[in-house]
């Protein structure tokens, strides 16, 4: 991957996609040397990837109760009053969040600058400093996740709760539908005994008429025969007839009388089983809508108390926020004072390291004249054996005299040398590493040359005759001999210093750098753990949400094959019963219509009751059960209005006194109230077709958009991210390994710190190796949500 220089780059791993939580900063600034340094803001993780996963829970649970409960205008509002405070909440959190990350950063600010001071011991006391701050800072954030598992897990017990309350009040009502459709066919069983006895009453008094009539009949018959006779014998049968007559009217009054009766009878029962079944239903009406008032007072009730619970939270979080602005206050007070602190540390050190320098100059070049003195003295003392092996003459003679009085100017030189030297011991504190190791070599250098010269000068001397001159140039050797032993007693101070002092030091700063190595190794050592474990956990959420959705579609798919059988079962009903009243419109015999009655009384209230069960279930079903369900219902409103048409046309052609056309009207009356619940049907039909389905649709393809879009931006800036921290790490590693091959030049052990090195390399390569592998699960979990949510959109 190409290296791309940026300056603000947002820094994420896969703990931050499956949590959902913010994304740190990282600030990339570019240093002398060419290499990158990023500065990181630590993201503060809430609960274990609990927070964001329980307020998306918790808005799925209300977006489901507003779906269910869409027709309750009391209950939206107030589940979106919950979701406004939710998101409110969010906002805030992130916020906080955002503040604490500011704060982090200003830390890791200070941390750096400490870090590349050269003060040692003043920067121990900044660290402890830093180290106090950060406890405080974790103990705040300590407390503030505290407070956030509580409210979450008091959140959780709220939606339990409601959410049980919601199954026993739909539970509740369930039941209560239910007795009330078993009430509702037991009524319509009696009535259609009641009516089953009607229609043989009915025949029995049309038998009874017939009967009548025929003895009617016959005795119309006997009259006529009886005529003749009748004239002869009026005076005497006139009487008998009237008897007659009298008895037949009678017989004709009792058996009208006692079936006008029977008739008034079975009506007023009729009447009264309608009434007792009208109270019934009112009553247990009555009682419904008084349970589910009390279960909405209830439920209001609830819900204000979480709303008042969820105010005294805001209250509580709002009152913590105000003590973590307090304590961020003190915080940036504290940092101020520390950062003042480092500044005069920073300038004190830097004139300390300026006053060395101009030290350490001023003595190399005591050190430069001394060793011009010396050589000097060395030429002088060189030239006076030569002049003393010469024969004498009176210019030689002349030449003595000036010598000597050069001789006791130089006899001062070693005195000299000796003061500078003394000051050089006493100053060889102030100096540093570096100026102690050249002023070493300075000393080694003079001591050298005086060692040899007194060698040749030993050489000489015993081949000098004794004279004033070997004399005076013994008593200068005995001065040289002096500032010799002096030459050495500075270069043996000098090494104790160099192998006291800086061997400590170097220790001390091998420590360091072991100790940042392990921190660092410890510190991506934990992230890798972090992001398996993340990867794990999102692994097993994938496959228990897979679990559920194929556990849901096989639901869903059962639930749309018995209502699409309902329907069917609907359509034959309807179709047999039109088929069966249009026999019997075009039958003309009455014995053959009584003979078809029982077939043709199919039950027309039955279907409107499945049909409103079908209509109350229709929110379960998908997209295209329902265009397959309103192509049915249309297919049957369709065929019940060309009934209704014939019916209509059919009564105007008839009489209005006929029986079978007031039957007729009868069931033209509940087929036009069928006809007006299939047209009710057919218009919830098209409110879910037209409104509810495609806005979820879009919702859901918007939200799918979006998640892979944050899911591809969250794995490229992962991939950036590791590349950065890479690269960061081979800098580290380049750095130290330079500063562990001067080390080993000036101390002489290449050995260990080449193990050590090795070591390292094993490391970054374990390092390097985990990346990859953390890389290509984020990509090949990439793959299978892609292809999971092209399956579902299928």
């Amino acid at each position: 991957m190409v290296p791309r220089k940026q300056k603000t780059i947002i820094q994420d791993s896969a703990k931050h996609i499956i949590a959902g939580t913010n994304p740190p900063l990282a600030y990339s600034s570019k240093a002398n040397n060419n290499s990158f340094k990023t500065k990181k803001k630590e993201s503060t993780h809430v609960s274990g990837n609990d927070y964001v996963e329980k307020i998306d829970n918790k808005q799925e649970i209300l977006s489901l109760l507003t779906d269910k409960e869409s027709q309750n205008t009391g209950m939206t509002m107030a589940l979106f009053d919950l979701q406004r405070n939710l998101t409110s909440i969010e906002t805030k959190y992130s916020l906080l969040q955002n503040e604490l990350n500011v704060i982090k950063m200003t830390i890791a600010k200070h941390d750096q600058e400490i870090s590349s001071h050269d003060a040692i011991h003043r920067i121990k006391q900044v660290d402890s400093k830093v180290k106090n701050l950060n406890s405080q800072f974790d103990g705040i954030m300590a407390a503030l996740e505290k407070e956030v598992k509580s409210k979450e897990k008091f959140n959780a017990l709220q939606t339990d709760a409601y959410n049980k309350l919601q199954e026993h009040v739909t539970k509740q009502l369930n039941t209560e539908k239910n007795n009330l459709n078993n009430s509702f066919y037991e009524i319509q069983k009696e009535n259609k005994a009641l009516k089953k006895q009607m229609l043989q009453l009915e025949s029995n008094i049309k038998a009874s008429v017939a009967t009548i009539n025929k003895s009617m009949k016959d005795i119309e018959n006997n009259m006529k025969l009886s005529e003749k006779d009748r004239k002869q014998l009026t005076s005497f049968n006139n009487e008998e007839v009237k008897l007659i007559k009298k008895e037949l009217t009678t017989t004709n009054n009792t058996i009208q009388n006692n079936l006008n009766n029977r008739l008034e009878k079975l009506s007023n029962d009729m009447i009264m089983n309608e009434k007792n079944s009208r109270i019934l239903i009112e009553e247990k009406n009555n009682l419904l809508k008084e349970k589910y008032d009390n279960d909405f007072i209830i439920l209001n009730r609830s819900i204000g108390e979480i709303k008042d619970e969820l105010n005294n939270s805001n209250i509580e979080k709002s009152e913590a926020l105000k003590m973590t602005d307090e304590k961020v206050s003190k915080l940036e007070k504290n940092l101020q004072k520390i950062e003042k602190n480092v500044g005069k540390v920073f300038k004190e050190s830097q004139q300390v390291t300026s006053t060395t320098k101009r030290h350490e100059e001023g003595i190399m070049r005591k050190l430069d004249t001394l060793e011009n003195q010396l050589n000097v003295y060395i030429d002088d003392m060189n030239k006076k054996i030569a002049e003393s092996n010469r024969p004498k003459t009176n210019d030689s003679i002349n030449n003595s005299n000036s010598s000597t009085g050069r001789s006791i100017n130089n006899s001062k030189t070693p005195e000299k040398i000796k003061q500078e030297l003394l000051m050089i011991m006493n100053d060889k504190e102030k100096m540093s590493y570096q100026g102690m190791l050249a002023a070493e070599e300075k000393i080694l250098n003079l001591q050298k040359q005086m060692e040899s010269f007194k060698g040749d000068f030993e050489m000489k001397t015993k081949e000098l005759p004794d004279s004033k001159l070997t004399g005076e140039l013994q008593k200068q050797m005995l001065t040289f001999e002096t500032m010799m032993n002096q030459v050495q007693e500075t270069q043996s101070s000098l090494n104790k210093k160099i192998d006291q002092d800086i061997p400590a030091n170097m220790e001390e700063f091998s420590m360091k750098t072991k100790n940042l190595i392990q921190a660092l190794d410890n510190k991506f050592l934990h992230e890798i753990n972090l992001l398996q474990k993340g990867m794990k956990q999102s692994n097993k959420a994938n496959k228990s949400l897979i679990k559920d959705v194929d556990e849901k579609d096989k639901k869903r798919a059962k639930h749309e094959e018995m209502i699409l059988t309902k329907l069917l079962k609907l359509e034959d009903d309807v179709k047999r019963y039109i088929d069966t009243k249009n026999r019997e419109m075009d039958e003309d015999d009455n014995d053959r219509r009584s003979i078809n009655n029982d077939d043709s009384n199919i039950d027309i209230e039955k279907i409107r009751t499945e049909l409103s069960l079908i209509v109350n279930e229709r929110s379960k079903l998908t997209y295209q059960t329902s265009l397959i369900m309103e192509e049915k219902v249309i297919n049957m409103q369709e065929n019940l209005n060309n009934f209704r048409k014939e019916l209509d046309h059919k009564c105007h052609l008839k009489g209005l006194d006929d029986p079978r056309i007031i039957e007729m009207q009868k069931q033209l009356a509940s087929v036009n109230m069928m006809m007006n619940d299939m047209e009710n049907v057919q218009k919830d039909i098209k409110e879910k077709l037209d409104e509810e389905i495609p806005s979820n649709i879009e919702e859901m393809s918007i939200k799918m958009k979006n998640a892979l879009n944050l899911i591809g931006k969250k794995i490229n800036q992962e991939e950036e991210e590791r590349y950065l921290s890479i690269k960061e790490l081979q800098e580290v590693y380049a750095g130290l390994a330079i500063k562990y091959k001067t080390m080993a030049k000036q101390i002489n052990s290449k050995s260990n710190e080449n193990e050590e090195i090795k070591k390292m390399k094993l490391e970054l390569d374990k390092c390097k190796d985990a990346v990859k592998k953390l890389a290509e699960s984020l990509t090949t979990m990439k793959s299978n949500i892609e292809s999971q949510v092209i399956d579902k959109k299928k």
